[in-house]
């Protein structure tokens, strides 16, 4: 199982990165429909989320 653990890792540092990506657009389109500026809050919702899923599938370990 020793050469299965590193491929386990991407897919869980992956999964992260999804839920991140997908939380943040959400967020950033609650947002941005409510202040008329989707677009904006999209990209800003979808960056947060990637680098807060970062830290999370780092310090998961």
């Amino acid at each position: 199982m020793d050469e299965n653990e590193p491929e386990e890792e991407k897919q869980r540092s992956s999964n992260w990165l999804v839920y991140g990506m997908v939380f943040g657009m959400l967020a950033g389109v609650v947002i941005g429909s409510l202040t008329d500026q989707l677009a904006l809050w999209m990209v800003f919702g979808i960056s947060i989320g990637i680098a807060v899923s970062a830290g999370f599938s780092k310090s998961g370990k």
